[in-house]
């Protein structure tokens, strides 16, 4: 029984998860190889990049599944632990040089989208308005949450890369990390958690010199690329999932015209105070 109850959650899931003695299985489902192969790819690539070499847990390939040691899964006594590792590596990232926001996505594959739901104009709009924004140019593992961290040989170390950009910045996983933090406590997608205000964020824009609202963007535009790279095809993101792009694409759009309207005419803003 506990054999078919495995075998119907792996072909449900794609991915199924088993722990053998010191080795930690992650298996894939037939229509989960092209995601097999793109998760060994970034592995690989974040293995060989200098920012993320020491943080890597490494898989090896195997039929239908990636292989990898076994770490230890962090829990609440680890938060600790995992804030200090998140700025450790903002710390670093500072030392690297910056380039433009936009050039860290191929934003042809993101316009794909308008094909399937996005609205049009609106990652054009994005794209131009972090136009001047640089941020430093680290690669980005994607996914950087506190799940996706677990201790080996007692180091925190980074599994599941499937999102990963070689062109990225830590910048948005630093901001994924918190954002994902508030999601969960708040049970809101991250499309709704990162409009909101938060300290993190702040401190963030007087460190980098960029305004909160164009790191929210910066960020969005980041985790869609993920996404939409994880799925491999734009006509497999699910339309509800488009649809949170339209929404948080759109509103941080219209916060920044906001912004930029306060700035130019305060009286107005004094006035309706």
């Amino acid at each position: 029984m506990q054999l078919l109850q495995a075998t119907s959650r792996f072909f449900l899931s794609y991915t199924y998860i088993m722990h053998v003695g010191g080795k930690t299985y992650k298996m894939f489902s037939p229509w989960g190889e092209t995601s097999r192969q793109a998760e060994l790819q970034a592995n690989q690539s974040a293995l060989s990049s200098g920012f993320w070499s020491d943080s890597v847990v490494p898989v090896s390939p195997r039929s239908f599944c990636l292989s990898m040691p076994k770490g230890k899964g962090l829990g609440e006594a680890h938060h600790a632990l995992a804030n200090q590792f998140m700025h450790d590596g903002l710390q670093r990232c500072l030392a690297y040089p910056r380039r433009p926001v936009n050039s860290f996505f191929d934003l042809c594959r993101l316009q794909q989208l308008e094909r399937y739901g996005l609205r049009k104009h609106l990652i054009m709009q994005a794209v131009a308005l972090l136009s001047d924004t640089k941020l430093p140019a680290t690669s980005a593992h994607g996914d950087l949450h506190i799940g996706n961290m677990v201790l080996l040989h007692e180091q925190i170390r980074l599994i599941d890369w499937a999102m990963y950009n070689s062109k990225g910045s830590f910048i948005t996983d630093y901001i994924h990390y918190y954002n994902y933090q508030v999601a969960v406590q708040q049970k809101q997608s991250w499309t709704v958690a990162i409009q909101g205000e938060c300290g993190y964020l702040l401190r963030l824009s007087q460190l980098l010199h960029v305004k909160v609202n164009l790191l929210r963007l910066a960020y969005a535009i980041s985790r869609i690329y993920g996404e939409v790279w994880q799925q491999q095809k734009p006509h497999l993101v699910p339309a509800m999932q488009i649809q949170k792009y339209n929404m948080v694409l759109d509103k941080l759009i219209k916060k920044n015209d906001q912004q930029c309207l306060a700035l130019s005419y305060p009286y107005i803003t004094r006035k309706q105070a």
